[in-house]
This record gives structure tokens, sequence and C-alpha cells, in this order.
């Protein structure tokens, strides 16, 4: 007998699946610092959860992420600044937009893809 989902079920499941691939925020580990230090590479610490083909659930590592721009806090004529070095924990922060164009130019800007 094959089991059968109820449309809220149904929609319920296929939100849940979508979401699982957003990502937001994510604690990693610096693995190279630039030698200007304005840019690491990460390796996330939190691995990816999916269900394969067989049913069975699997937990794989995200790749090094390269090139991850450093960002201090900064407000006014004041920053903090800090060295960051292999092996810090930092938080990656995701964006929903490509900020190639912004990083190139600054204020507000239009994507520069979708």
């Amino acid at each position: 007998m094959t089991a059968s989902l109820t449309l809220p079920a149904a929609v319920s499941l296929a939100f849940e699946r979508a979401l699982d691939g957003v990502n937001t925020h994510h604690p990693g580990r610096v693995g190279r610092v630039s030698s200007d230090g304005s840019s690491v590479d990460v390796q996330p610490l939190v691995r990816t959860r999916y269900t394969n083909e067989a049913g069975a659930e699997v937990t794989e590592t995200y790749p090094v992420i390269p090139n991850v721009p450093v960002l201090h806090p900064y407000g006014g004529d004041f920053a903090v600044t800090f060295p960051v070095a292999v092996g810090d924990t930092v938080l990656l922060a995701f964006s929903k937009d490509s900020l190639d164009r912004w990083k190139a130019t600054g204020g507000e800007t239009d994507p520069s893809d979708y």
C-alpha cells in the first residue's frame, strides 16, 4: 500500500525541503588569510543534512568557501579592527543577492545577477 500525503502536509514538506538549502548565518573556521588580511578562506563547521534517493539521512561537510571578505564593525569616524588568524572561528553571513556590484562600486546598487 502506498502512503499518501494530504495537501497541507505536502506543501509543508515542500517548504521544509526548499528552506533546507537556505543559509543565513553559519559558523566557520579560518583556513587561510590573504596577505593584506582583507579576505579569508573559511571551512563551514556545521555539516549539511539531506535525505538521499534511498531514503537514508546523510550528512556532508560543506566545501571551503574561498576569498570571503572580512568586515569589521564601524560607525562614523570610528572602527574596531583586529587581526584574523588561521584557526579563528568566524560567523559567515550569506546574502540572498549577489554582492559583486556593491563590492565594486559601493553605495546603493542593482544586483549583478539573480
